[in-house]
């Protein structure tokens, strides 16, 4: 399989759903957001500027206003799904029109260098032997100077990205290494995505070292993707936006119940059976906390009996109890603030790929056993605090 930023992200957001669509090639009606929609049609506007300015034609705004407008009603289907309440529409026209406005009035008069490729297609071969192959297709490339390039691509997030998440970002990147195989005379490639909705730009630098550690973190998520034999379900917000989501095995009976009357929905095998593991379940979580308080309680007097006496081994009848209690170190929770400056931190130092994801654990053991360099180990130590564990182990006596 030749991969693509798009494949990839695909397999990362949800296993399954890269299953069906690249591997088993499952045939689905195709499901269309919005956002969607609205980000096709001021691609295609602002392809269209870029086609004719390499023919020598300047549009005027109006005229690529006029262009969207005929495109976005050409190609509009009552099927495209809205799913933000309060929004129509024609909010959403009348956004994509700003978001070419906005381009065309802070790139006027696109003096800045020239264009060479426009959804230009670019291949490459990770490892030089025709095992890991990626293709992408840039938005534009701009030539501005002898040895110097820009690597464009237009995005219409409602929301601003901070500069690290841009720094972070892989697919432009990847544009990067393209363009530095089928231009070597590039010294300096600028990589510069326009969030069209603010009429503002990121603009990012990677260095020959970050390019090679993005190289080498390609080749292991595509080993990762075919060394996998059960691909599993994600489930998240952009289920609601998934093509596959009526052939999926997490939706599947959702999908069915949805069809059936409502004097039927309730009597139905698999709710039935669900409900009743529901109540179950409840009743046992409710035991399970009773028994879990008791234990806790208990828990604090054992060690505080042990304590007093200075005992590490309590004996009863026909069990003792090991009294143990160890310092571990603890990192922010994954989606806190303080995490993502952790992670950006290991990406700086280049342990990525060795921590792999982020390995907190592995990482204590790095950090306790001073495998480390004293510089990273005093930066990382700093998101990491010392939390005590008591822990008492119940054995039968022999």
């Amino acid at each position: 399989m030749i991969y693509s930023h798009s494949r990839l992200s695909c397999f990362e957001q949800c296993p399954k759903k890269f299953e069906l669509k690249y591997l088993l090639k499952v045939k689905v009606p195709e499901k269309q957001s919005i956002e969607a929609f609205m980000g096709g049609k001021v691609h295609e506007t602002l392809e269209k500027l870029f086609v004719d300015l390499q023919h020598t034609k300047k549009n005027e705004l109006k005229a690529l206003l006029d262009y969207f407008e005929k495109v976005w009603k050409e190609d509009w289907r009552e099927s495209i799904l809205i799913t933000k309440e309060g929004l129509t529409v024609e909010h959403y026209f009348e956004l994509g029109k700003k978001c070419v406005a906005n381009f065309y009035e802070k790139n006027h008069p696109f003096k800045v260098g020239v264009p060479i490729g426009i959804e230009k297609k670019i291949t490459l071969d990770l490892n030089e032997d025709g095992k890991y192959k990626l293709t992408g297709r840039m938005d534009l490339l701009i030539q501005v100077g002898k040895n110097h390039f820009q690597v464009h691509d237009y995005k219409t997030y409602a929301k601003l990205p901070e500069q690290q998440k841009i720094d972070e970002d892989m697919q432009l990147a990847i544009y990067q290494m393209g363009v530095q195989k089928q231009f070597p005379e590039a010294k300096k490639i600028d990589l510069i995505w326009h969030y069209v909705v603010f009429q503002r730009e990121g603009i990012s630098h990677r260095s020959k070292k970050q390019l090679e550690t993005l190289r080498k973190e390609l080749i292991a998520l595509i080993k990762k993707i075919e060394a996998t034999e059960k691909f599993e379900t994600k489930e998240s917000g952009l289920c609601k936006y998934c093509s596959y989501e009526q052939v999926c095995p997490a939706w599947k009976h959702q999908e069915m119940l949805e069809k059936l009357p409502a004097k039927k929905y309730a009597v139905e095998e698999g709710v039935q059976l669900a409900d009743k593991y529901a109540k179950l379940y409840a009743e046992k979580q409710e035991l399970l906390e009773k028994i879990e308080n008791q234990l806790e309680e208990l828990k604090t007097e054992i060690f505080e009996y042990a304590k007093q006496h200075g005992f590490e081994v309590i004996q009863g009848t026909s069990h003792k109890l090991k009294i143990k209690t160890t310092e571990k170190l603890k990192f922010p929770g994954k989606g806190s603030e303080e995490r993502s400056h952790l992670e950006a931190l290991i990406r700086r130092h280049n342990l990525w790929t060795e921590l792999s994801e982020l390995d907190t654990t592995k990482l204590s053991h790095y950090l306790e056993e001073g495998k480390l360099p004293k510089t990273e180990e005093k930066e990382l130590k700093k998101y990491a605090e010392k939390t005590e564990t008591k822990t008492i182990y119940l054995s039968k006596i022999k």
